[in-house]
């Protein structure tokens, strides 16, 4: 048995020793590279666990793509969220600090709400991370990365009716090894990373111990104060123990902390209706109105500022997250268990929705403050915890002709104290110049009021399911595959409301309100207005309301593959694999409030009907892998944006009823060379509603009035999506080897309208983002021959592009766009070296 050698690793001297250490087992690395860049010239071939196994990815019948450690390297990839550039269909909103990712149009709608459960599964190392909000992982440690497209429930844990990204970590080695990294580049970009395999018992008893730190100020900042907003800042640590209890029994401990300490992301306001509602709005002690300052915004992206409130609006959080994983290898099959723990500290939901700052829309550091203030609510703030109990059995039968898996999954999930609502201004109150359907005010006065409501949510949620999939092979080249899941998911729900308990300011109680309108306006004069500054309103709590739901479903599926090349042999095919699936899937539905209303939403079904190609060509140079498919979507959850008579905004998630995706897509690998390589991706999506009735308000008679919105565009998702990337490597004798990668990626134009008014005719273009396409490079020089040290330059969006990245349309009540902008051009410089091993 070798023991560690003793070492504090808590003193300088320790990890100096550590650090400059001369790297081991050099001649096995060394051969290792030689053999690496000597290989011949056909394709690798890529293992996945799509369907909980090891198996090649041309004979696995499921649309996925799959990405290495090196190849996340190679793209920039520095979450996540990045391998949207190189997957075809994914997508996710770009620039937010949460993830909601769709996948060929179903998971991102118009849903952002933090209480839904995500379309798209993310699972690192098996455990399912809960909501959109932690679903945007760094890549510290990751090994490998693969994107599974459609629904995927019948082998999964948690039922994800979209697809699922499972993200893999590296595991602990026998042998003690260490790699740092370090990255420093445009925007104060100053990121580094430290891994060390400590080997505690020879071959019983590993670990790993992963520290990554990232900062850098973003893009843009402050036109006042000169902060940077939309900036990183934030620490991992990945602490991992392995032990081999026994020949046949495994044991694995992840324990995955982060603390993130932000700003918010840069908004920018367009102004697209200079009649929308509150377009002559304006706060105390600010001479601009809402349209002014939003005209102002735009004119400050060619500076790259923004002009966000100076207050709130954090993006920070701690988070644990802790999975045991045991694996035991019994003669009839593998049996893994699979127990989860997570806690969330205070994270409200931030952003300068406005893109201004003379309206604070969705600014939740505001509202706490202002609730605790009035002692209206006391304590830590939108914080959950959640654990869960996954049980797994994958096994054959009849010579290996048979393979199933069958499964349990139960999670209890709390989300505690979110608050939610909107308070337009610090103050409470706010002025308009123009009062619509009653009149506009005299020259030196404003009509004044408050509108500020919203409330406070607790959730507990139980999911419970068993689950089951075999593939049988009906001979040597046609394969069969079955699975079915039931769900039983419970909603619980404690809720109170928040709200003005005087509209009308108590410095000006005397007035009397407004004739015409059943709404306390007063006329004020520009003076009384601007002496509201600083005087805040008074707010009072409604009562607690609570509610239960419970959501049942039975979802199943059914492949039927053919080994074309098992049969046939056809000019320059090396494989040929042909399949065919019909998937259901299906995501809960739960609790919404709108104006203090508690209502609830419907769940989402999904008939997914899928064709796939996959192939490989001229000698294993050329893979291509193709799919065609049809979802027919009912009950789509939309995040909507209602506004009432009272002038107030709220948002909530309602149901369209019918839908339908209808897409193809298409990935292509090309060896042009020993050196030279070529990817291509591409998808199409067509996303049209068929049933989409929403409501109205009459702000003249306060009145519901029902609308038709199945005409209007899809939301939130390209029809056309496509990269290319060329990638080169020259190997010299003398200097080392280098590596060369060019990735462009195009997207299509997007609609990004939240109210039923951007989608009508004369609004739907403002509402709708443009295409763009943005380029990136990186070059790796590894001089050593073991490839042990690499040095590498790089840079993102090269032509510096001028796009929006994601945005809000709401024509009707702000008129206006709230756009995040794409990140102009950075460069960087990383090295990596590693040693041991």
């Amino acid at each position: 048995m070798r023991l560690l050698p003793a070492c504090s690793l808590s003193t300088l001297s320790c990890f100096g020793m550590l650090l400059f250490a001369l790297h081991g087992n050099a001649e096995e690395r060394e051969n290792k590279a030689k053999e690496i860049r000597g290989k011949a010239l056909i394709l690798e071939e890529v293992l996945v666990s799509a369907r909980r196994r090891s198996e090649d990815l041309q004979k696995t019948p499921v649309a996925v793509s799959a990405f290495s450690a090196e190849d996340l390297k190679a793209y920039n990839v520095d979450s996540i969220g990045d391998i949207t550039r190189m997957t075809p269909g994914l997508d996710r909103y770009e620039g937010r600090k949460e993830a909601n990712y769709s996948i060929r149009g179903i998971g991102r709608g118009r849903s952002t709400d933090g209480t839904l459960d995500p379309s798209i599964g993310v699972y690192i190392d098996g455990i399912f991370l809960a909501r959109h909000d932690s679903q945007l992982l760094d890549t510290v440690d990751v090994e490998s990365i693969q994107v599974l497209r459609g629904p995927q429930g019948t082998l999964f844990g948690k039922n994800t009716i979209g697809g699922a990204i499972i993200v893999t970590t590296r595991e602990p080695s026998n042998e003690f090894s260490a790699a740092v990294s370090g990255t420093l580049g445009s925007f104060g970009k100053s990121d580094g990373q430290l891994a060390m395999d400590i080997p505690l018992v020879q071959d019983k008893l590993l670990s790993r111990l992963t520290i990554a730190k990232r900062t850098g100020d973003g893009w843009a900042r402050d036109v006042d104060s000169n902060r940077p907003v939309g900036n990183d800042n934030s620490i991992t640590v990945i602490a991992q123990l392995m032990a081999n209890l026994s020949d046949n029994l495994q044991m694995k401990l992840m324990a995955n902390y982060s603390d993130q300490d932000e700003q918010t992301e840069p908004y920018t306001c367009e102004l697209t209706n200079p009649e929308g509602l509150v377009a002559t709005a304006r706060k105390p002690g600010n001479p601009k109105t809402y349209a002014e300052a939003c005209q102002d915004s735009t004119a400050l992206i060619e500076q790259d500022k923004v002009n966000p409130e100076n207050y709130g609006l954090s993006q920070g959080t701690d988070q644990l997250l802790i999975g045991t994983t045991f694996t035991w290898d019994t003669a009839y099959g593998v049996l893994k268990s699979i127990t989860t723990f997570n806690e969330r500290g205070a994270s409200p939901e931030n952003n300068n929705f406005d893109g201004t700052d003379v309206l604070q829309l969705v600014n939740r550091d505001i509202i706490t403050e202002r609730l605790k203030s009035q002692n209206l609510i006391s304590g830590d703030t939108d914080t959950r915890w959640g654990w869960g109990q996954e049980i797994q059995f994958n096994g054959e039968l009849f010579d290996s002709r048979m393979n199933y898996t069958v499964g349990a999954f139960v999670s209890r999930e709390s989300l505690d104290k979110l608050v939610g609502g909107q308070m337009l201004t610090k103050e409470g109150y706010f002025g308009l110049y123009t009062l619509p359907g009653v009149a506009d005010a005299p020259p030196g006065t404003i009509f004044v009021f408050g509108a500020d409501l919203g409330d406070i949510r607790s959730f507990d949620n139980d999911s419970y399911a068993v689950f089951g999939q075999t593939s049988i092979d009906l001979s040597k080249d046609v394969q069969l595959t079955l699975g079915t899941r039931y769900t039983v998911e419970n909603r619980a729900l404690q809720a109170v409301d928040w709200n003005a308990a005087n509209s009308t300011p108590p410095l000006y109680a005397g007035i009397p309100p407004v004739t015409g309108s059943a709404l306390p306006f007063l006329l004020l004069t520009d003076a009384q207005f601007d002496s509201l500054e600083g005087t805040v309103a008074e707010y009072a709590l409604g009562e607690t309301q609570e509610a239960k739901l419970q959501f049942q479903n039975i979802s199943s599926m059914l492949s039927l593959s053919w080994d074309v090349s098992e049969r046939f042999e056809i000019n320059n095919v090396s494989d040929m694999m042909m399949y065919i699936t019909l998937a259901q899937g299906f995501k809960a539905g739960g609790f919404t409030t709108l104006y203090g209303e508690l209502a609830t939403f419907e769940p989402e079904e999904l008939l997914s009907t899928e064709f796939g190609l996959k192939m490989d060509l001229f000698d294993k140079r050329m893979r291509v892998n193709m799919a065609a498919y049809n979802s027919a979507y009912t009950e789509m959850q939309m995040f909507v944006v209602q506004f009432d008579s009272n002038f107030g905004g709220d948002f909530g998630t309602t149901n369209a009823g019918k839908s339908q995706i209808n897409g193809a897509e298409i990935e292509l690998t090309y060896l042009l060379g020993q050196s030279l390589r070529l990817s291509v991706t591409s998808s199409y999506n067509k996303a049209e509603f068929e049933e989409y009735d929403d409501f109205a308000v009459n702000r003249i008679t306060g009145t519901s009035e029902p609308i038709d919105r199945s005409d209007e565009p899809f939301p939130f998702v390209p029809e056309w999506s496509h990269s290319a990337a060329l990638s080169y490597t020259l190997d010299t004798a003398s200097l080392g080897y280098f590596d060369f990668t060019w990735l462009t990626t195009y997207r299509d134009q997007i609609f990004m309208g939240q109210d039923y008014k951007s989608g009508l005719p004369e609004f739907v273009d403002a509402s709708t983002t443009s295409s763009y396409s943005i380029t990136s490079l990186r070059a790796t020089w590894s001089p050593l021959a073991d490839g042990a040290l690499k040095v590498s330059v790089f840079g993102n969006n090269i032509f510096d592009k001028t796009y929006t990245a994601w945005g809000v349309a709401i024509a009707d009540n702000t008129g206006t766009n709230g756009i995040i902008r794409g990140a102009p051009t950075s460069w960087g410089m990383s090295f990596d070296y590693e040693f041991g091993g």
